[in-house]
């Protein structure tokens, strides 16, 4: 691409890979690379690696004179041997083109299999102890580990990413009349995992994905029939917490608002 002149974004996450389909993403994103330099005219290029709960996404993308896939026979532009590696590996490859409109390559890698069990609790009541007072919560439990990834053997009886074993959330709602409401929440989630085989111990970090407890306060108010304000702090204990990237802390909002 350097040499075509096209300038290339990357996005790239950090990934759990055997040494296998390391080789594999790099020949996909070498080979697509490549078709662009020499077919696309394209002048952007974007190569984006993400990491999801149970598999990761491969996608080059360019704002080139794409193609119509169906028209082109199925060996030329090198897809038919991208597309081999990929379903060898146990993913899938998806080419979205169209004449004037750049083209999309996209591969996905799956973990093989995934055991969850689990136990959810809800509640949720009206004038509770006093008039206007409303309460509501959830309590969630989970056991989601991997059972099976040939990809990524050392992966196997780790726990499932960005599913945490303990999750719970409570809220408060008190309407002293028509025109008041005042809401606190608060939501709890425990420790995650961002990698695949569970190697990332230290979650307060870019990449990591901690555990957290926060509080929020909403305030609203009815003008009137149509007309209504609202105030509110989110995160008001300002705790500090991640999930790949840090989430917001203390956060205040105001808002105004009318109904036709």
């Amino acid at each position: 691409a350097q040499h075509s002149g096209i300038a290339v974004d990357t996005d790239l996450q950090e990934v759990d890979l055997s040494p296998a389909l390391q080789l594999t993403v790099y020949r996909i994103v070498q080979e697509s690379l490549t078709n662009i330099g020499k077919y696309a005219q394209a002048r952007h290029a974007t190569v984006r690696v993400q990491r999801h709960a149970a598999h990761v996404t491969v996608e080059i993308r360019d704002d080139g004179t794409g193609f119509t896939p169906g028209a082109v026979p199925a060996k030329s532009h090198g897809l038919a041997g991208m597309r081999h590696r990929v379903e060898a590996a146990g993913g899938r490859l998806t080419v979205t083109s169209a004449l004037g409109d750049g083209t999309t390559i996209s591969a996905v890698q799956n973990v093989d299999q995934v055991r969850t069990s689990g136990l959810e609790l809800a509640y949720s009541a009206q004038s509770v102890w006093i008039r206007g007072l409303d309460l509501g919560g959830s309590l969630t439990w989970a056991n989601s580990r991997i059972t099976a990834n040939a990809a990524n053997p050392a992966s196997v009886g780790k726990w499932q990413p960005r599913v945490p074993r303990w999750r719970a959330t409570a809220w408060a709602t008190y309407k002293p009349d028509e025109r008041w409401a005042l809401t606190v929440a608060a939501r709890y989630s425990g420790r995650q995992y961002s990698n695949l085989d569970n190697s990332d111990v230290n979650a307060d970090t870019y990449m990591g994905a901690s555990k957290y407890f926060t509080v929020d306060l909403r305030a609203r108010y009815q003008i009137d029939k149509q007309l209504s304000a609202a105030f509110g702090i989110d995160n008001a204990n300002n705790a500090r917490y991640w999930n790949f990237h840090p989430y917001p802390q203390r956060t205040f909002s105001a808002s105004l608002r009318w109904d036709l």
